[in-house]
């Protein structure tokens, strides 16, 4: 789903920040939450976290892998990758970051 496509009345908080796109695979139980960002990657966990919680209490049992496209990769040192692990723990989300175009085969 795309963020402006969503109808925000069936949110718990219609005010949430939203990710770009969601992808779900029910075939393999897998949601697939996807931000496009300029430079700004921190700001990309936020809306994932916020995505995250708004949707996945309706599947728990679902496999959630998290991608970040942007035109800027953060450095490994940064305070960017302890927010990094923090997410991938508090959500058991693997969050992988790519830079500008990306493609992932989910058959």
């Amino acid at each position: 789903m795309r963020n402006p496509g969503i109808s925000r009345g069936w949110l718990e908080d219609p005010r949430c920040k939203l990710c770009d796109y969601v992808v779900v695979v029910e075939s393999r139980r897998e949601q697939h939450y996807v931000e496009l960002k300029g430079k700004h990657v921190q700001d990309a966990l936020e809306q994932l976290a916020s995505t995250i919680r708004q949707l996945r209490s309706s599947s728990p049992k679902s496999s959630v892998r998290c991608w970040i496209i942007a035109t800027e990769s953060p450095r490994e040192s940064s305070k960017f990758q302890v927010l990094r692990l923090r997410f991938e723990s508090q959500f058991n989300a693997p969050v992988s970051i790519h830079t500008f175009k990306w493609v992932h085969d989910l058959t």
